[in-house]
């Protein structure tokens, strides 16, 4: 049985993705959530997603 192990990303881009999180905790309210329960702090957090994605792009 063969293992295929999985690469680590290179660091620029865990970089990248550690800053894109701290800047949802710290500008876009992910730190604390305004609303209870998991189908509602999915909904606040797909929204801060996708406004961040549309801030993002030009």
């Amino acid at each position: 049985m063969k293992l295929h192990y999985i690469k680590k990303p290179p660091k620029r881009i865990s970089q990248a993705v550690e800053r894109s999180f701290a800047d949802s905790k710290e500008r876009h309210g992910l730190r604390y959530f305004r609303l209870l329960g998991n189908e509602k702090v999915k909904k606040q957090a797909l929204m801060t997603a996708a406004c961040q994605n549309m801030k993002k792009t030009p």
